[in-house]
């Protein structure tokens, strides 16, 4: 992709988005289950196009989670981008399995939420941010970048930038619509100033407001309520602390979009092994797996096996999928040990020569993100693998996470 910039009044930015990129960008909004969404996901996508050039060449390094956006585009507006500077070395000593041992330096970013909210709006007295985006622990961001879209010719014009301290000092909440809204002049217009601010106000957050937990139970009559499409902005169908709460778990923000866009929502662990993988599996990476059950160096709650439940051929049951983990190739393998006691092993495991780095750790979680006993193996030394040894109960739901996270991460629901 390619883009071009001019500086223009107060150093704002002028962007413009290629031709077959807008086209692209058009197609893929055509997905989105309402006109409100569709318009959300072409805007939000076309500032995205623009923007995260920009933010490579000023070395804010970007992480965007275009999965992620997805999900969000059918729901609120906004897109939420990870930035920061490489600033400080980290260094560590490593232990391999063999007793010897290396210091290894890595250089760290430190990492902070800047939200981009795109309007087509021409005349914009104030610029208003969703709730969500301010209030919610889990979505919060520290910066906001207001971008001005033109849909006609592809261009992006960034006007300015604040802080969620600021908003939550200084702008004006209307519980009605629950949106911030700040004056054009409260927005920070010198754009340069951007890159600076998010290494020299390492604080740039206030405080969020408490959310209620929500019950398994209480996540699916939610989700059931609101996954009809006729309801143009759910957001305002619930109380705020209930529809935070909802969207504060990746998965249960998952299901909901993909109800509304009618999409096939059940991810079937036993499904899939049984049967073959689903489209969706498929789309999502999944593939059928070739775990070795060698005893890892470290176990948690073993079930005194090794061996996994084969086919007709003698091929172990298992799926799995790539992951990147700072940089490197890694596999996540589910393994069927029994599947008439529905008793499984998920396993994290190097590829292409990477290792398990200590101090990592693949945890498992339930539905509603509870932890429960013995639902993690973190690594001690530099190992091979990780694995958790689980019997769930039929249709029970799981949330899988490494720390540290994999590139483009959701805490989607697996069934078994």
């Amino acid at each position: 992709m390619s883009f071009t910039t001019a500086l223009i009044d107060s150093g704002q930015l002028h962007l413009e988005v290629e031709a077959t990129q807008r086209d692209r960008i058009w197609a893929d909004s055509q997905s989105f289950a309402t006109p409100v969404s569709r318009w959300t996901a072409y805007l939000n996508g076309l500032a995205i196009a623009a923007i995260l050039p920009w933010l490579k060449e000023e070395g804010m390094a970007p992480r965007f989670n275009a999965a992620a956006a997805k999900n969000q585009w059918e729901l609120v507006s906004g897109s939420s981008i990870d930035v920061g500077h490489s600033i400080h070395q980290q260094s560590k000593a490593v232990i391999h399995e063999d007793g010897s041992s290396e210091t290894i330096s890595k250089t760290k970013p430190r990492r902070q939420r800047l939200v981009v909210l795109a309007s087509e709006q021409l005349d914009l007295d104030e610029w208003t941010v969703p709730q969500e985006w301010v209030d919610s622990p889990a979505m919060v961001a520290e910066y906001f970048l207001t971008a001005q879209v033109n849909p006609d010719d592809s261009s992006v014009r960034l006007v300015g930038f604040t802080t969620q301290q600021r908003l939550k000092k200084e702008g004006q909440l209307d519980l009605n619509q629950r949106i911030y809204s700040l004056t054009q002049e409260d927005w920070l217009g010198d754009l340069s100033l951007l890159a600076l601010s998010v290494d020299a106000w390492p604080e740039a957050q206030a405080e969020t407001i408490e959310l209620p937990e929500l019950s398994v139970e209480a996540a699916d009559s939610l989700i059931e309520r609101l996954a009809n499409p006729e309801q143009l902005e759910p957001r305002l169908n619930i109380p705020f602390d209930r529809w935070a709460a909802l969207l504060s778990h990746g998965g249960w923000q998952q299901r909901l979009a993909e109800r509304r866009r009618g999409e096939p929502v059940q991810r079937s662990i036993v499904d899939w092994v049984r049967n073959g993988l689903s489209n969706l599996g498929l789309n999502e990476g999944w593939s059928n797996a070739a775990p070795s059950l060698v005893p890892a160096t470290v176990g948690v709650r073993s079930l005194a096996t090794a061996e996994g439940a084969v086919d007709e051929q003698g091929n172990i049951l298992a799926i799995g999928r790539s992951l990147i983990i700072e940089g490197d190739a890694y596999q996540l393998n589910f393994i069927a040990l029994d599947l008439e006691t529905n008793r499984w092993r998920i396993e994290l495991r190097g590829a292409d020569g990477s290792q398990i780095q200590a101090g990592w750790v693949l945890r498992i979680f339930s539905e509603n993100l509870q932890d429960f006993e013995g639902n993690e193996d973190r690594a001690e030394i530099q190992q091979s693998n990780l694995y958790i040894d689980l019997q769930l109960a039929p249709g029970e739901g799981i949330v899988w996470e490494t720390t540290p996270h994999a590139e483009g991460y959701i805490p989607e629901i697996l069934r078994f």
